[in-house]
């Protein structure tokens, strides 16, 4: 496939998974690729973290976490500009979730995914 996209010229904007290992291959195979992140894969690993971290009933049935949770899935369709100023916000403005899933989003999200890879 690597030889197919050098001879025939074929765009490289590529939509991938976040993952940090595929990341780093594509970008070696592919060094002067554009990537962009998977939104859908982005609000499914949110939601799952919820789930994992027994916040389901308070998603399911508490406006507070589902609002505060909705606005971290809509984070990624901020301008990537705004993007530093909003996590400030919405770090100092959380609803009372357990410690983990902060630990959980600050340590991957933040930390191991270039903002410029998960914003769409």
């Amino acid at each position: 496939m690597h030889n197919q996209f050098i001879t025939w010229s074929i765009s490289t904007d590529l939509l991938i998974d976040s993952e940090p290992g595929l990341t780093k291959a594509i970008k070696h195979q592919f060094p002067n690729s554009q990537h962009k992140g998977c939104y859908f894969h982005y609000n499914q690993s949110i939601y799952k973290k919820i789930q994992s971290r027994g916040l389901s009933s308070q998603y399911d049935n508490g406006e507070e976490v589902r609002s505060y949770a909705r606005k971290l899935m809509a984070f990624p369709l901020l301008p990537l500009e705004k993007m530093n100023l909003a996590s400030e916000y919405l770090f100092e403005n959380h609803p009372p979730y357990p410690e983990p899933f902060f630990d959980y989003f600050q340590s991957f999200w933040k930390e191991s995914v270039p903002l410029e890879l998960w914003n769409v």
